[in-house]
């Protein structure tokens, strides 16, 4: 008598276990392909090389650090930052009678003005920051002739300006009226130079002008880059490790026997807006430290020889003479 056939397997069965099969063997080598990319990145990092170049401008001596693969790459980075930074001095704002900023300030009231695209973010953010800063920020002078010195400017209010945000034009309601971007401008150039050299694929840089510093990522196997601060007595005695932010200080020398000069510095994403911060910060001190945290900007206040810092402000750690950067600077920065 003929045995009967064992039954045939489901094809949904097999078919299962060649899905999962196929799952797992994916799987092994997404996270093998991640684990290679991971230390090739890695590997690259440790090959990179310091370089840094200096040049001044705009009366401020500007100091280019950054890691590159090779010197032709950094030179090429080089050339590109301190080109933005001098276009934008020489063209738009510098204080030749040629530059866009000093036309501007020449033209007359009641007519619009187109900006250009190098002067046009620097205007937009100097009016924004005088609207939040309700006034502690005036990007605006106006001029008041005194016998005695024949001209004596004064700040006047902002609000005597209109812009145009969507087509990139400014007009002044009153004659006589000058911008004076001078307490953003030099965080502006840092920003653009740090732009220039992103373009260049250099994103591990460092861009100070004087003691003020705009940072982008951090060196290899460290947390951030060494910035140094002044302490009451105008020393450079502290430092503090940020990346991709900016630190700028500003000091407000106050005519009065009773009050002593206050000194704000303040970290910001962008150094434009850590540059006008930091001066709006001198003319009503606690303006920066009640700004939400989630704005990201952090504020430290030196006023009567007592230092009053905001929350999230990083730790700052003793600079001791000759040092460029305390051994403990890398755990400055926290979680």
């Amino acid at each position: 008598m003929q045995q009967p056939l064992p039954p045939k397997p489901k094809k949904s069965k097999k078919i299962y276990w060649f899905l999962l099969f196929l799952l797992l063997a994916g799987g092994s080598y997404f996270f093998y392909q991640k684990r290679k990319t991971s230390e090739g990145l890695q590997s690259q990092a440790l090959e990179l090389v310091r370089f840094l170049q200096e040049k001044s401008f705009l009366d401020t001596h500007f100091t280019v650090t950054l890691y590159a693969i090779d010197e032709v790459a950094a030179e090429q980075g080089f050339v590109a930052a301190f080109a933005r930074g001098e276009r934008l001095v020489e063209a738009s704002l510098g204080e030749s009678p040629q530059s866009e900023l000093s036309l501007l300030n020449e033209a007359s009231a009641h007519q619009w003005i187109r900006v250009s695209k190098d002067l046009w973010p620097l205007l937009n953010q100097a009016v924004d920051l005088a609207e939040l800063t309700s006034g502690a920020y005036d990007p605006l002078l106006g001029e008041e002739i005194d016998s005695a010195s024949q001209g004596l400017e004064s700040k006047t209010d902002w609000e005597t300006t209109k812009v145009d945000f969507a087509e990139g034009k400014v007009m002044k309601l009153e004659e006589d009226l000058r911008f004076d971007l001078s307490d953003m401008v030099k965080g502006y150039i840092a920003d653009e130079m740090l732009v220039a050299l992103e373009s260049k694929g250099i994103r591990v840089a460092q861009v100070t002008a004087g003691s003020d510093a705009r940072c982008g990522q951090a060196p290899p196997r460290e947390k951030g880059w060494p910035v140094k601060l002044r302490d009451h007595f105008g020393e450079l005695t502290q430092v503090l490790v940020v990346a991709e932010c900016a630190v700028f200080t500003s000091e407000e020398h106050i005519a009065s026997e009773e009050s002593s000069p206050i000194m704000a510095t303040v970290i910001a994403q962008r150094g434009v807006m850590a540059d006008g911060l930091a001066t709006a910060a001198c003319a009503q001190p606690d303006f920066v430290s009640r700004l939400p945290s989630s704005t990201n900007i952090h504020s430290r206040i030196l006023q009567r020889g007592e230092m009053t810092t905001s929350k999230g402000f990083p730790a700052l750690v003793p600079l001791f003479e000759g040092e460029e950067k305390p051994a403990s600077a890398q755990e400055s920065l926290g979680d």
